[in-house]
């Protein structure tokens, strides 16, 4: 929160994916904040809306891996897995770095004067240790979990401010509360912490879910 008023965007990266927001422009655009006014989040909207409105003239298109919206508004538009996000935000972001407009790839309103400032949490601070989704699937234990990270050299991947933790992925909602807040696993620790502010106000995390069955996935 307090790098919010002094950066146009910020995200995190993703060490896998190889992103590198300073450098290229792809990060994770499962988190993205920016200061009030910024102008890549200003970019990114114009670009979004353009891929939007730009719409395809044949049917057989809705097939292929692009955006397409058609004019008859009753037809659903065909937006492919990360196409309106990342595949729209990296190529902004990469176009202001690099302090010019590409005409191809979206609206002509980029200030290309100004590069961005840009803050991405990375390395031992990514909210996505590395094979985080094996962890959690194949070695959910804390113990077995820490041997395998160290095996990589991943450095602190309990103590992060924020994961991703692809939970389409893992059968989060089919757990029981004792499950979800089972310490000897990564995904009960991480969530017994993230639910420990209510302790100080008298309110155990347990109750706290108590109140919304089935609403525990964060």
């Amino acid at each position: 929160v307090q790098r919010l008023p002094f950066y146009d965007l910020i995200s995190y990266e993703t060490l896998e994916a190889g992103q590198s927001c300073s450098v290229d422009g792809s990060f994770s655009s499962n988190l993205m904040a920016g200061r009030r006014g910024s102008s890549v989040h200003f970019a990114i909207w114009e670009a979004q809306k353009q891929a939007l409105m730009n719409h395809c003239k044949r049917m057989s298109e809705l097939k292929l891996e692009k955006i397409c919206c058609m004019d008859n508004p009753e037809i659903t538009c065909h937006i492919p897995w990360t196409q309106l996000g990342e595949g729209i935000a990296h190529k902004v972001l990469r176009r202001l770095l690099r302090k010019h407009i590409q005409k191809d790839t979206g609206p002509s309103v980029f200030p290309a004067s100004v590069s961005p400032s840009v803050f991405c949490f990375k390395h031992f601070e990514s909210f996505v240790p590395r094979q985080i989704d094996v962890v959690l699937r194949e070695k959910p234990k804390v113990d077995e979990a820490l041997v395998f990270w160290n095996k990589l050299g991943e450095q602190r991947p309990l103590d992060r401010i924020a994961y991703h933790l692809f939970n389409s992925n893992i059968p989060v909602g089919k757990m029981t509360r004792e499950q979800l807040f089972d310490t000897t696993t990564v995904l009960g620790t991480l969530y017994t912490r993230s639910f420990s502010g209510a302790m100080s106000e008298g309110t155990s995390s347990v109750a706290q879910l108590t109140a919304n069955v089935g609403s525990a996935s964060l």
